[in-house]
């Protein structure tokens, strides 16, 4: 997952989502899909994953396509791979255009929706909302806010409640007590 990506809903199992995506057991790498514009096709026409957010299993195969993923810049096995070393997209770039159509056994490799997996509100333009992950590909500073957000939407409630549940463990009603206090006892003013 990139640095400008956040989880929307922290307290959503990841199973879950593999399971809402439909992960099998012979899916290799999920990755969502960049917005639906010429910018982002891939050689033959297709729209390109974006490389911002991966589920990976582990499986020799897997193992398999890193590599060959991680060697296709060199040109050995690709011999046009070797531009994205240094043009924009770069790995992306390496991914779409040559490892979805080397890897390309039913499920292996699964496209995300871009709405789901991808983008973010400020960008509804592009039609990637990143209901599930958010990835702020062109307003990076926009991370922080939605990673606070993301927090505090669950983990504040969650403390209020342990905070209540536990009073008795918290606070002393030194309403009573004479001093010196006792080795587990404090007075909050």
């Amino acid at each position: 997952m990139d640095a400008d990506a956040v989880f929307r809903y922290t307290h959503l199992p990841l199973e879950w989502l593999f399971n809402y995506w439909n992960l099998a057991n012979e899916t290799l790498i999920a990755m969502p899909l960049d917005p639906s514009i010429p910018l982002n096709e891939d050689e033959r026409g297709n729209i390109a994953f974006n490389t911002g957010f991966i589920i990976a299993q582990s499986h020799p195969r897997t193992v398999e396509l890193f590599d060959a993923w991680e060697d296709c810049v060199s040109g050995r096995h690709f011999d046009r791979c070797s531009k994205w070393r240094y043009e924009w997209s770069h790995e992306q770039a390496a991914f779409s255009n040559y490892m979805r159509y080397e890897y390309n056994a039913p499920n292996e490799i699964l496209s995300l929706s871009c709405t789901e997996a991808n983008g973010y509100p400020q960008r509804a333009d592009q039609r990637c909302l990143g209901e599930f992950v958010r990835h702020f590909w062109l307003d990076k500073p926009l991370v922080v806010d939605a990673f606070r957000h993301a927090v505090a939407r669950y983990t504040a409630p969650s403390l209020h409640g342990l905070f209540h549940a536990n009073l008795g463990d918290i606070f002393v009603d030194a309403t009573n007590t004479t001093l010196p206090l006792q080795e587990d006892e404090m007075v909050i003013v």
